[in-house]
């Protein structure tokens, strides 16, 4: 009788943790938008926006099982994988150990990731914080993935509601544009929105080529190492009153390039801010026209729309050479001068050497250019 009552405490037991680790594994699991000031993001939780469009996580971007290098990204959940993401917070300064890294609201309100392991925290885009915060109570903050994407750090009223936008990811690009986001140069807080590509296809670290937009010429620039690489041309509408279209001058050479199907190229000039965005279109009766786009530069210079494939520029459109397509020509290496070139030819020598049965002799041989 006794070993038949242990029996069934044991197997009530059983069931009990079962049940509460169902229990465990469903709030776990359980997909928020929401990060709480009390809170912690680790390697295996995530945001998910409400539309679940975008996730933000801990993530390996590589094929390369040997490279143990992590990021916190936001990459698109419904078009693209985490290898791809579209946004990187720690793209410079990569986590060696996962398990040891939590994303958290510091009481000073700004995001941080935690590294344990070596005590270093790392500050998310340090000087992306809006200058609307005075007289912000910091203890009452709360992170959210937006739908769009935008990553945003606010203050929450009284009431539970959502107020000032303290920080947002929009502020600190990496190498993609999304719709809603901006290139250019706010005047009133001085920063300047720009694209820099990854260093190489498996390093996001920066890398040569950055984006930006020139607010005189009305034009997209890019640059490679400072220099500049090539420019859109203006920014101008074409077509008649019932097409009119924006484009810039440099797209038109483009063949296959359908960016007024799916998305509207704009810029605005304000007494705040010169910038250039696009946003898509959408046909509510026509759910082709729905596209998850983003502008993205590559490593190589090359500037295309995900999802669409669209290329604004093909990597291997600009050499140097020539201003066609709005490349730019760079200053070429001088191999000869104006008035000719003479060489004079040096020689010198050592004497034979016997090592053994084997005769060394040594010959130099010298062109000097005069």
């Amino acid at each position: 009788m006794a070993d038949l009552q242990n029996s069934l405490l044991i197997y009530h037991l059983h069931f009990l943790i079962l049940l509460l680790c169902r229990n465990i594994i469903s709030v776990i699991a359980e997909e928020t938008n929401t990060l709480n000031q009390s809170y912690t993001l680790n390697f295996t939780s995530f945001l998910v926006s409400n539309n679940k469009n975008f996730t933000l996580g801990f993530v390996k971007p590589f094929v390369d099982y040997n490279n143990n290098n992590t990021y916190l990204a936001i990459w698109n959940s419904k078009y693209e994988s985490p290898s791809s993401p579209v946004w990187i917070a720690n793209r410079d300064t990569p986590i060696t150990n996962a398990s040891f890294a939590t994303l958290f609201i510091h009481h000073t309100g700004k995001f941080v990731i935690n590294r344990t392991h070596d005590g270093h925290p790392i500050q998310l885009c340090p000087g992306g914080e809006t200058n609307n915060n005075d007289n912000v109570n910091y203890n009452n903050t709360k992170a959210v993935l937006l739908d769009n994407g935008n990553l945003v750090l606010a203050e929450v009223n009284s009431n539970g509601s959502v107020g000032r936008t303290l920080w947002q990811s929009f502020d600190c690009p990496t190498d993609t544009l999304l719709p809603g986001m901006k290139l250019g140069i706010n005047h009133r807080t001085g920063r300047n929105w720009t694209l820099t590509s990854w260093l190489a296809p498996d390093e996001p670290s920066q890398g040569a080529f950055t984006l930006e937009w020139n607010p005189n010429g009305q034009e997209l620039v890019v640059r490679r190492r400072g220099m500049i690489f090539w420019n859109s041309g203006m920014l101008k509408n074409v077509g008649d009153d019932i097409g009119r279209k924006t484009t810039f001058e440099n797209l038109q050479f483009m063949e296959g390039f359908t960016e007024y199907k799916y998305y509207r190229l704009r810029s605005n000039k304000s007494l705040d801010e010169e910038v250039f965005s696009y946003s898509l279109k959408y046909d509510p009766m026509d759910p082709s026209t729905y596209k998850s786009i983003q502008m993205r530069i590559d490593y190589r210079g090359g500037i295309s729309f995900s999802q669409d494939g669209s290329a604004l520029l093909l990597e291997d459109t600009c050499y140097g050479y020539s201003t066609e397509n709005g490349c730019a020509k760079w200053s070429q290496p001088k191999c000869r001068s104006d008035e000719g070139t003479r060489f004079v030819l040096w020689a010198c020598g050592l004497a034979p050497l016997e090592i053994g049965l084997t005769l060394l002799v040594v010959v130099i041989i010298m062109m000097k250019m005069e």
